[in-house]
């Protein structure tokens, strides 16, 4: 009867430890989210803009492996205001988060041919818009 508590004691003490795998975590979204990604859809609010649209048929997402990317408008282009291309630098904030510049995204799905992610933060602050991109 003595070993029963013993054991349960055991058993919560070893399974109850945090085990960390953000290292392991982060290596693999990484290796995941390495290279180009075309843009398929955005949700503002309750508005979805597709590839169908003209102007977002050609847009591309590049994360490379030196910590920076580009995001690209295409040969389309939506607002001439803004460079066609712009090139960021990005990192990892843990192994679900990702800052570059000043916006701040929540990954949603990452695997080898889907990325999706939403807006937690951006230059003009809170965002909850929601990315699709494919490869």
């Amino acid at each position: 009867m003595k070993l029963i508590p013993t054991l349960l004691f055991v058993c919560l003490l070893f399974g109850c430890q945090k085990k960390s795998h953000s290292n392991q975590v982060n290596a693999v979204n990484k290796a995941k989210l390495y290279g180009k990604w075309s843009f398929v859809s955005v949700l503002k609010g309750s508005t979805l803009t597709t590839n169908a649209t003209s102007c977002y048929a050609d847009d591309w997402l590049e994360f490379r492996t030196d910590g920076k990317g580009t995001i690209s408008q295409g040969a389309f282009i939506d607002n001439p205001a803004i460079l066609s291309s712009q090139d960021f630098a990005w990192q990892y904030k843990d192994e679900a988060d990702i800052t570059f510049e000043n916006t701040e995204l929540n990954l949603l799905i990452l695997n080898d041919s889907v990325l999706m992610f939403k807006n937690i933060f951006t230059a003009t602050g809170p965002s909850s818009d929601e990315w699709h991109w494919k490869r």
